[in-house]
């Protein structure tokens, strides 16, 4: 994210975090053609993201193993948290 704050829902609509600058969402569906667990909403007026496309993250990490496998690890973990969210 570039600009803003925006929130997690879970489907069943829990609050499951808060995200702002620096940080990310949609790695699940980027990585590993995952359906998507939970709803992201703007929770300031302007929020702005980039956009990074499947063939960009593969073409920038490809040689780098190691980062790619700590971002599907945090990705992962994230899809737990959600999932248990679900399931409350």
């Amino acid at each position: 994210m570039l600009q803003g704050v925006v929130k997690i829902h879970s489907q069943c609509q829990n609050l499951i975090r808060y995200l702002n600058i620096g940080d990310y969402f949609g790695e699940s569906g980027l990585f590993k053609d995952k359906e998507r667990i939970a709803t992201v909403y703007a929770e300031t007026n302007t929020v702005t993201v980039l956009i990074i496309k499947r063939s960009d993250i593969l073409f920038i990490y490809g040689e780098n193993c190691e980062l790619l496998s700590n971002i599907l690890n945090l990705s992962e973990s994230r899809r737990t948290v959600s999932l248990n969210a679900i399931s409350k």
